[in-house]
């Protein structure tokens, strides 16, 4: 289940006996921690709704940042969790009241986010929210280390398991300062030079910081500071496809349709993007692709 990041959110908890709602002749507790809670576990009030239904709201304050929150119901001598991921929607809420139908619920308000935001990361191969995130990467005897995911800062850098730079503990072993590239897809030694002066043999040629024989591992903060516009724009499309699909016949890849018996011809291309022209175009700027980008 997903709650929006910086969003207060109700969760319930439902006791069924026999298939059956059933009242709890306890008192019902619920507490949550997370990647967001320091410390112990937050305490939430409890409200029962109707019979067997129990509810407790999450504050915005435990949603500040992506990750995880688990929440613990106990009654009794019994506890129950549930797991909940704080993500990023790609498109703000008033904007999903106004492109969905009128009367839909919001569990199914927000399930068109997802498949809008599911089919926008599945076609660029990466997610447009801001998280904190370890990732490794092999050395390639450069002096930039490209990463799997984009990065923002940078954090704690680990060489072959062992650390050797924590930026907030103002520690740095490996020899060398490094920071983000322009980029944001590598981290890149900081230094104006790539040659060295030896006063006996002349100039030589640095070699790569990262070895190839060197594996890496990089705490920091990763993703975008903002959704970026064409991405809400593009998911607002595909909520808009996701409710009205039969009135987006022109962005549908439909390259012969005939009037009659209905037959249509697809453009094959509609089966290796979203589905639709407009946004796979928009799209193309934001395809993630493996390869030296500093």
């Amino acid at each position: 289940m997903e709650i929006y990041k910086g969003s207060p959110e109700n969760i319930y908890f439902r006791n069924y006996l026999e298939g059956v709602l059933a009242n709890i002749t306890d008192t019902v507790t619920a507490t949550i921690s997370g990647d967001s809670i320091t410390g112990s576990p937050v305490s939430l009030s409890v409200t029962k709704v109707e019979d067997g239904v129990y509810r407790a709201t999450i504050p915005a304050t435990a949603t500040a940042e992506e990750g995880e929150i688990t929440a613990v119901w106990s009654y009794s001598t019994l506890t129950v969790s549930q797991t909940y991921t704080v993500v990023t929607p790609y498109v703000e809420t008033y904007d999903l009241l106004s492109i969905c139908p009128s009367g839909t619920s919001w569990d199914d308000i927000k399930y068109s986010e997802l498949y809008a935001r599911n089919k926008i990361n599945g076609v660029t191969g990466q997610s447009f929210g801001k998280f904190t995130s370890s990732e490794s990467a092999q050395g390639k005897g450069t002096d930039y280390l490209l990463l799997p995911k984009r990065i923002l800062s940078i954090n704690k850098l680990y060489k072959n398991n062992v650390l050797v730079i924590d930026i907030d503990g103002d520690t740095n072993t490996f020899g060398e300062d490094v920071m983000v590239s322009p980029s944001k897809y590598s981290i890149v030694i900081d230094r104006d030079y790539d040659v060295i002066e030896h006063r006996q043999t002349g100039i030589i040629y640095r070699g790569g910081a990262f070895r190839e024989e060197d594996s890496f591992i990089v705490n920091g903060l990763y993703g975008w500071d903002s959704v970026p516009s064409d991405i809400s724009s593009c998911a607002k499309e595909l909520v808009s496809d996701y409710w009205c699909k039969d009135n987006t016949w022109r962005e549908s890849y439909v390259s012969k349709i005939k009037a009659g018996d209905w037959q249509a011809e697809f453009s094959s291309d509609v089966f290796t993007g979203t589905g639709n022209s407009y946004v796979d175009l928009i799209l193309t700027d934001y395809i993630w692709i493996n390869m030296v980008v500093i």
